[in-house]
């Protein structure tokens, strides 16, 4: 893996908490979720892919619906991506 996909790669996890987890942007869950996701932490019954996921996010928003985040570190080596949210809640 190239320096450059890395960085798009830890790109695109940045966003994916700032713009899909805090802003609500349902449709970049065609985008970034693979067909056979699974998240396991979802209730039972909750479907692969990015149905399930956008039924996490709808459950989750709808509980926090000022929910939102801000990346406090993120990087990347290889095909592996870690990401530091911040999550706030706003008062």
């Amino acid at each position: 893996m190239t320096t450059a996909t890395t960085s798009a790669t830890v790109d695109a996890a940045a966003r994916t908490q700032l713009e899909y987890y805090g802003g609500g942007s349902y449709d970049l869950a065609e985008r970034f979720v693979t067909a056979d996701y699974i998240d396991r932490e979802a209730p039972p019954g909750t479907p692969r892919g990015s149905d399930g996921a956008n039924a996490v996010l709808r459950w989750l928003r709808g509980a926090f619906s000022d929910l939102s985040y801000e990346v406090m570190d993120a990087f990347g080596f290889g095909d592996r991506v870690a990401v530091e949210p911040l999550t706030e809640r706003a008062h």
